[in-house]
């Protein structure tokens, strides 16, 4: 068996756990000894990073000093939210030190992540249970990298960063390790924090030995630094802010304030003599000014921007400096004085911006904020860096990494970023690493690699198409790993609505070599071609078209093209337009699949139309309503399907999905029947599937179950959530709140720059509703609503209800839009006091829920 720091082995000491006979909230386990009961169980694929090979073997070792029976099963599956499964069973007999190693072998060979989930049980408390992720991939490596090469400078191209999860003081061998991880999948440039109380903990005490091992260590896997230069000291505050050395909570957070300025000169001259732009070249001013990492002014921070850049020019006119990474100006604790007064001076040669979350929010914020302001302060010639930008997901829902990291870096890359920096390796929030702390892969990790296959080294040509239906980017040239002459193109292309199956034609003049569909994990599909155009499937999930050989840049549409107005359903009626984009007449049938009865033109559920080239035509469905009881949601998926002779034998189909919708009901207590209901069945444990949460302990599911309702009012929409739950904790930060037992809701709508999201809590040792704001629309940042929606929170014999009444104007809705419909999502949280621990969610643990307002349940005029 290998051993040391290499062995690709995870170890996971099981222990019987004997569970106190106990009352109320006593929840305390008692652990019998390691030697009496620990078991460890490793997976060892001969990979640090946990990469499949011929060979990995299951092993199985107990540290008893007498023989024990157990019994071990096991299975594997492709994702993190699918059922565990143990469908292998094997009796073993343990003797004192042995080992047994059982060989793992896959059904299928495809590449991507599998989770190995396995379960021991035995006599005398021995067992336990746990999951293990590994990943079949193929590392790209960085043998391409060039160190002199300066990206930033190459129209069209971009920086592969990743950021995060790095320190000096971390230990020679796990350093190492760090890096050739990063440099296997891709990466060109890491950002490290460059703290520089750790560099320099006093006057003319230096720690350089340290930043040139790690920088050292970076170089020769073909990385290159980019260093966030902040985090001050005691012993270096600027003159007015060294009495707060008196105030012991001030003092925790001196790091935080502005330095003395003639220090902060001497430490970056030291930097910039050291250190050549080989080594480390885009030189970031402090992180996140615009939070609380910073606890100046606006003007301070302008006037450390200025005074760094004036030094690092000065002392090397190739050093590129930017900005900090600004983190959102969605944020609710955003002070935009810091950014806006730094725009003013343009003290920089780079714009660094971070905004995590969604691809849906971050393409709002780019688009309606950052990208307005940089116009609005002549700062297009700027390079722009986003250097800190990535989604922190769960272990049930960690498969979404790979589609959330293509769309925001193809997404910026189209919209002038000169480098993206995903957040981030290992080593830090455990949410967000592409690799857990014990080194087992993340889908980010495969994800990231084949992003890195496909299009670094290429440049960006042009968007093919943004819009409603789908998206798609064109990439052409010489990349790193793929695309070896300039008439090789890769198109990355999605569904932009996440259950709409659509169908993409990319048409390509001339002559072709080769047309090929990769998937995100590196699995390729021959495309079907026919009449000089490749037939692709689309979904939500990005994609990549490789093209070889084309004789001229290729464009794109869908193979039919659909449009449609809002669709109410209070009344049913769809306006559907057909288009043909081809040069060539089109023949298509129209199919509706729906809860509802449609009619369409002449009576028929179906009907097949002829289109000439370029020719639309429009019809009306109008539905007949079937009786359905209470709020059951309606929705309608159109087909179309070409009749065309010449396609192959393979249909084409595309679904157009119309939203799914729920009724809002107007009445009260028992008579209005609530929107959902969800019981213990529904309850996602975290504990029991994410091993980073392995240690806590939980009661549930069975004591959490809740209902709820939304309801229109005269002047306000209410939101009621009746919740049942054994114990009801929130001790939390209010900055925490939802970490802890509590309400999370998210309401959005087309015109809003981002949903309203918002925590419902009720404080545990004062008994006070609370509301708490995780993210709000700009155009309501001027509104304190956490003060202005008003909460109760009702506690009972194991149950809490939540009643918020939100005002029409806070949220900036109309009679007219409840019309049309709003989306919804409410989170249930329940923690008992520990983190993480389970949850309900509702419609699903991703996904909205679409609202409408029948009728006419309030007058035109009343919605403020």
């Amino acid at each position: 068996m290998k051993t040391g720091l290499y062995s690709g082995a995870v170890c996971i000491l099981l222990w019987g756990v004997i569970m106190t006979q106990s009352t109320g909230k006593d929840r305390t386990p008692t652990l019998p000894s390691a030697r009496e009961n620990g078991i460890s169980v490793k997976l060892d694929t001969g990979s640090p990073y946990f990469i499949y090979r011929p060979g990995t073997v299951l092993r199985i070792r107990t540290t008893r000093e007498k023989a024990v029976q157990i019994t071990l099963r096991w299975g594997i599956r492709h994702r993190s939210n699918e059922p565990v499964r143990y469908s292998v069973s094997r009796e073993l007999v343990l003797q004192p030190s042995e080992e047994i190693a059982i060989p793992i072998e896959l059904a299928s060979m495809r590449w991507g992540m599998r989770y190995l989930d396995w379960l021991i049980t035995g006599a005398e408390g021995c067992g336990g249970r746990g999951v293990i992720p590994f990943v079949l991939m193929k590392p790209v490596g960085n043998g391409a990298n060039d160190l002199d090469r300066e990206r930033h400078n190459r129209k069209g191209e971009i920086v592969f960063g990743i950021a995060g999860g790095i320190r000096i003081y971390r230990e020679l061998e796990w350093k190492r390790r760090f890096f050739r991880a990063a440099a296997m999948i891709g990466c060109e440039v890491y950002r490290m924090d460059l703290s520089w109380n750790r560099l320099q903990p006093a006057a003319g005490k230096w720690r350089l030995d340290l930043l040139q091992e790690t920088v050292a260590l970076a170089n020769a896997e073909k990385l290159k630094i980019q260093p966030l230069v902040a985090y001050g000291s005691e012993w270096a505050l600027a003159p007015r802010y060294r009495t707060i050395l008196s105030d012991p909570e001030k003092r925790k957070i001196a790091w935080r304030y502005p330095p003395d300025l003639k220090a902060w000169r001497r430490f970056l001259e030291t930097l910039a003599r050291n250190f050549s732009t080989r080594q480390m070249q885009y030189y970031e001013i402090w992180n996140e000014a615009d939070l609380g990492f910073w606890q100046g002014t606006a003007e301070e921070y302008a006037q450390l921007l200025k005074v760094s850049y004036e030094t690092l020019k000065k002392a090397n006119p190739a050093i590129i400096v930017s900005t900090c990474g600004f983190a959102s100006a969605f944020h609710p604790r955003y002070k935009e004085d810091v950014v806006l007064r730094a725009f003013e001076d343009g003290a920089f040669d780079a714009v660094a911006w971070h905004a995590h979350g969604t691809f849906e929010g971050f393409r709002r914020q780019v688009d309606s904020y950052l990208l307005p302001k940089l116009r609005e302060y002549k700062l297009e010639d700027r390079l722009l860096f986003f250097n800190e930008s990535g989604i922190g997901l769960r272990f049930e829902d960690e498969w979404r990494f790979p589609e959330v990291l293509v769309k925001r870096f193809v997404f910026a890359w189209s919209r002038g970023a000169n480098a993206y920096y995903w957040y981030n390796l290992t080593r830090s929030h455990p949410f967000y690493v592409m690799l857990n702390h014990n080194w087992t892969p993340r889908p980010s990790f495969p994800a990231y690699n084949e992003l890195a296959r496909h299009l670094r080294g290429r440049r960006f040509i042009r968007v093919l198409h943004e819009g409603d239906d789908y998206s798609a980017y064109l990439f052409g040239g010489r990349g790193d790993f793929s695309g070896h002459h300039e008439g090789d193109y890769c198109v990355v292309y999605w569904a932009e609505k996440g259950g709409q199956s659509s169908t993409l034609a990319v048409t390509m003049g001339g002559r072709v070599k080769e047309a090929v569909r990769w998937d995100l994990m590196g699995n390729a599909t021959a495309c079907a071609m026919s009449k000089g155009v490749a037939i692709l499937p689309v979904s939500a999930e990005p994609q990549y078209l490789e093209i070889e050989g084309s004789e001229t840049v290729p464009g794109c549409h869908l193979f039919s093209s659909v449009s449609s107005a809002d669709f109410t359903p209070a009344d049913g009626t769809v306006t559907f337009s057909l288009f043909n984009p081809f040069a060539f007449p089109m023949k298509y049938r129209v199919e509706l699949d729906s809860p509802l009865v449609f009619k369409a033109v002449g009576g028929k559920s179906d009907a097949t139309f002829s289109l000439a080239p370029q020719e639309t035509k429009t019809m009306e469905l109008s539905s007949k309503r079937t009786p359905m009881a209470g709020n059951a949601r309606q929705s309608v998926r159109i087909r179309i399907m070409p009749v065309t002779p010449g396609w192959g034998e393979t249909p084409i189909i595309q679904s157009y999905i119309l939203p799914a919708a729920y009724p809002m009901t107007t009445g009260d207590g028992e008579a209005s029947r609530p929107l959902f209901i969800c019981g213990g069945e529904s309850v996602v444990n975290t504990n029991d599937i994410d091993p980073a949460f392995s240690r806590y302990t939980w009661k549930g599911p069975g004591d959490l179950s809740a209902r709820g309702w939304i309801r229109p009012r005269k002047t306000f929409l209410e939101i009621k959530v009746e919740v049942t739950d054994d114990i009801h904790l929130n001790r939390e930060h209010y900055s925490r709140a939802h970490t802890a037992d509590s309400v999370e809701v998210v309401l959005d709508w087309p015109q809003l720059s981002q949903p309203f999201h918002f925590v419902l809590y009720r404080e545990t040792q004062t008994g006070n509703s609370r509301v708490h704001f995780r993210g709000q629309p700009l155009e309501t940042r001027k509104l304190k609503l956490w003060s202005r929606i008003r909460l109760k929170t009702i506690p009972g014999d194991g149950r809490m209800t939540y009643v918020a009444e939100c005002d029409y104007r806070d949220l900036k809705l109309d009679v007219e839009r409840l019309r049309r419909g709003i989306r919804c999502r409410i989170r249930v949280n329940d923690r008992d006091g520990d983190e993480f621990d389970g949850y309900l969610a509702w419609p699903a643990p991703t996904g909205y829920a679409w609202l409408y307002l029948p009728g006419t349940a309030i007058s035109a005029g009343n919605g403020g």
